[in-house]
């Protein structure tokens, strides 16, 4: 039986050297092969089945970061065209994405309308004093 000391000291040299004990297959590759020998066939053809429909959706994961990726790639080149090298800002791409917070709407709102609305009111003043 190990003390607690002998396998601090074994946990030492292991990260300390080149070869990590985490990547080293304590089960020799014979044993695999036998132990997968002694499989039934439906047994064998189920392993075969999971491990194919887990490499097709290992693929699939690849496709969609594949794509992902690209999609990255293609807004940071417009986010780069949109560069305004005399502010060194990228102000081109503002007013680019719909306002999504109803908050920020009601803002943007009320100052498109701030003018149009002094207008009214005065409009309303004049007649009101002609009459």
């Amino acid at each position: 039986m190990k003390d607690l000391i002998e396998e601090r000291n074994r946990r030492e040299e292991m990260q300390n050297s080149i070869i990590k004990w985490w990547n080293v297959n304590l089960v020799p590759y014979s044993e695999e092969e036998a132990a997968f020998a002694k499989l039934s066939v439906s047994e064998k053809k189920t392993a075969k089945d999971i491990i194919a429909r887990l490499d097709k959706e290992a693929a699939e994961d690849e496709a969609i970061k594949a794509k992902e990726v690209e999609a990255a790639k293609v807004e940071r080149e417009e986010m780069e065209n949109t560069y305004n090298a005399a502010t060194n800002s990228y102000s081109g791409a503002y007013g680019m994405k719909p306002v999504e917070d109803e908050e920020e709407k009601s803002r943007i709102e009320k100052i498109l309308h701030e003018k149009e609305d002094a207008f009214q009111k005065e409009l309303e003043n004049t007649k009101a004093d002609v009459k």
